[in-house]
Protein backbone atom coordinates (compact mmCIF):
# COMPACT_ATOMS: atom_id res chain seq x y z
CA UNK A 1 0.00 0.00 0.00
CA UNK A 2 2.70 2.49 0.45
CA UNK A 3 2.62 5.61 2.76
CA UNK A 4 -0.37 6.95 4.56
CA UNK A 5 -2.25 8.53 2.02
CA UNK A 6 -0.63 6.80 -0.92
CA UNK A 7 -2.51 5.88 -3.98
CA UNK A 8 -2.76 2.32 -4.84
CA UNK A 9 -1.52 1.19 -8.55
CA UNK A 10 -3.94 1.42 -10.84
CA UNK A 11 -3.90 -2.32 -11.94
CA UNK A 12 -4.84 -3.35 -8.40
CA UNK A 13 -7.38 -1.31 -7.71
CA UNK A 14 -9.26 -0.21 -10.93
CA UNK A 15 -10.64 -3.73 -12.18
CA UNK A 16 -14.02 -4.92 -13.94
CA UNK A 17 -16.67 -5.46 -12.22
CA UNK A 18 -19.71 -7.09 -12.82
CA UNK A 19 -23.11 -4.29 -13.62
CA UNK A 20 -25.37 -5.24 -10.66
CA UNK A 21 -28.77 -6.84 -11.87
CA UNK A 22 -31.13 -4.27 -9.66
CA UNK A 23 -31.15 -1.35 -11.52
CA UNK A 24 -29.34 1.92 -11.97
CA UNK A 25 -29.46 5.60 -10.58
CA UNK A 26 -28.50 6.57 -13.86
CA UNK A 27 -28.79 5.62 -17.41
CA UNK A 28 -25.06 5.55 -18.27
CA UNK A 29 -22.79 3.37 -20.79
CA UNK A 30 -21.09 0.80 -18.42
CA UNK A 31 -17.69 2.00 -19.36
CA UNK A 32 -16.81 5.38 -18.53
CA UNK A 33 -13.89 7.98 -17.52
CA UNK A 34 -13.35 10.61 -15.14
CA UNK A 35 -11.04 13.92 -15.26
CA UNK A 36 -8.50 13.98 -12.83
CA UNK A 37 -8.97 16.09 -9.75
CA UNK A 38 -5.70 17.61 -7.69
CA UNK A 39 -4.28 14.88 -5.15
CA UNK A 40 -1.29 15.76 -2.81
CA UNK A 41 -0.43 18.45 -0.12
CA UNK A 42 -2.57 21.02 -0.36
CA UNK A 43 -5.44 20.09 -2.55
CA UNK A 44 -7.73 19.34 0.49
CA UNK A 45 -9.32 22.56 1.40
CA UNK A 46 -11.04 23.36 -1.74
CA UNK A 47 -14.28 21.97 -3.11
CA UNK A 48 -14.18 20.36 -6.37
CA UNK A 49 -15.94 19.00 -9.50
CA UNK A 50 -15.39 15.64 -11.06
CA UNK A 51 -16.57 15.23 -14.89
CA UNK A 52 -17.45 11.46 -15.49
CA UNK A 53 -17.41 11.21 -19.45
CA UNK A 54 -17.94 8.29 -21.94
CA UNK A 55 -15.32 7.05 -23.98
CA UNK A 56 -16.31 9.98 -26.65
CA UNK A 57 -15.71 12.99 -24.21
CA UNK A 58 -18.93 13.47 -24.02
CA UNK A 59 -20.20 14.16 -20.15
CA UNK A 60 -22.51 11.71 -18.40
CA UNK A 61 -22.74 13.29 -14.80
CA UNK A 62 -20.53 15.39 -12.43
CA UNK A 63 -19.77 14.72 -9.14
CA UNK A 64 -19.43 18.27 -7.21
CA UNK A 65 -17.29 17.35 -3.87
CA UNK A 66 -17.03 18.91 -0.44
CA UNK A 67 -13.49 19.99 0.99
CA UNK A 68 -11.28 17.11 2.19
CA UNK A 69 -12.93 16.10 5.91
CA UNK A 70 -16.31 17.42 5.65
CA UNK A 71 -17.38 14.90 7.45
CA UNK A 72 -21.06 14.50 7.33
CA UNK A 73 -21.37 16.71 4.26
CA UNK A 74 -22.09 14.73 0.96
CA UNK A 75 -20.79 14.97 -2.35
CA UNK A 76 -24.06 15.26 -5.31
CA UNK A 77 -23.89 13.49 -7.94
CA UNK A 78 -25.59 15.11 -11.05
CA UNK A 79 -27.23 14.68 -14.12
CA UNK A 80 -25.98 16.29 -17.38
CA UNK A 81 -28.94 18.77 -16.26
CA UNK A 82 -28.00 19.10 -13.03
CA UNK A 83 -30.61 17.41 -11.22
CA UNK A 84 -28.92 16.16 -7.99
CA UNK A 85 -29.25 11.77 -8.67
CA UNK A 86 -27.27 10.36 -5.42
CA UNK A 87 -25.77 11.66 -2.28
CA UNK A 88 -22.69 10.28 -1.69
CA UNK A 89 -20.99 10.72 1.99
CA UNK A 90 -18.97 9.11 4.80
CA UNK A 91 -20.84 7.04 7.24
CA UNK A 92 -18.77 8.98 9.76
CA UNK A 93 -19.27 12.23 11.28
CA UNK A 94 -14.88 12.37 12.40
CA UNK A 95 -11.98 10.90 11.09
CA UNK A 96 -11.71 6.96 11.91
CA UNK A 97 -8.59 6.42 13.93
CA UNK A 98 -6.70 3.34 15.09
CA UNK A 99 -8.41 0.10 13.64
CA UNK A 100 -11.38 1.40 12.53
CA UNK A 101 -12.83 0.59 9.56
CA UNK A 102 -14.53 3.41 7.65
CA UNK A 103 -18.05 3.26 5.34
CA UNK A 104 -18.93 5.59 2.60
CA UNK A 105 -22.46 5.72 1.64
CA UNK A 106 -24.50 6.35 -1.71
CA UNK A 107 -27.94 7.63 -1.34
CA UNK A 108 -31.08 8.60 -3.49
CA UNK A 109 -34.35 10.08 -3.91
CA UNK A 110 -35.83 7.22 -5.00
CA UNK A 111 -35.98 3.27 -3.44
CA UNK A 112 -33.75 0.67 -4.97
CA UNK A 113 -36.22 -1.56 -3.95
CA UNK A 114 -39.82 -1.92 -3.65
CA UNK A 115 -40.87 -1.43 -0.06
CA UNK A 116 -37.89 0.12 1.28
CA UNK A 117 -38.27 2.35 3.51
CA UNK A 118 -36.30 6.00 3.46
CA UNK A 119 -33.88 7.41 5.81
CA UNK A 120 -34.67 10.22 8.55
CA UNK A 121 -33.43 12.48 6.18
CA UNK A 122 -36.27 11.19 3.70
CA UNK A 123 -33.52 9.49 1.08
CA UNK A 124 -32.98 6.09 0.34
CA UNK A 125 -28.93 3.98 1.09
CA UNK A 126 -27.99 2.68 -2.69
CA UNK A 127 -25.08 1.23 -2.05
CA UNK A 128 -22.26 0.89 1.18
CA UNK A 129 -18.25 0.59 0.38
CA UNK A 130 -16.71 -0.08 3.84
CA UNK A 131 -13.01 0.09 3.35
CA UNK A 132 -11.14 -2.32 5.73
CA UNK A 133 -7.72 -0.56 8.22
CA UNK A 134 -5.14 0.20 6.72
CA UNK A 135 -5.64 -0.72 3.03
CA UNK A 136 -7.16 -0.35 0.13
CA UNK A 137 -9.13 -3.77 0.07
CA UNK A 138 -13.48 -2.81 0.64
CA UNK A 139 -16.94 -4.15 0.34
CA UNK A 140 -19.53 -3.12 -1.55
CA UNK A 141 -23.13 -3.91 -0.53
CA UNK A 142 -26.38 -2.72 -1.64
CA UNK A 143 -29.69 -1.10 -0.25
CA UNK A 144 -30.51 -5.31 1.16
CA UNK A 145 -26.94 -5.33 2.69
CA UNK A 146 -26.39 -7.81 -0.02
CA UNK A 147 -22.57 -8.11 -1.51
CA UNK A 148 -22.61 -6.55 -4.72
CA UNK A 149 -18.88 -6.36 -5.32
CA UNK A 150 -15.65 -6.32 -3.58
CA UNK A 151 -12.18 -4.77 -3.93
CA UNK A 152 -8.63 -6.68 -2.99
Amino acid sequence: MGCVGSLPEAEVYLVAQSVPTYGQLLAAPTTLRMTGWPVGTGCGGMERELTICDLNDTSVTTLQMPKQESFGLGASLRDPTGNVIATLASAEHSRPTGMNSSSYCVYSGKPQFAGQAPDVKGLYLWAKCTRKPFTFNCKVTNAAGADAFQVN
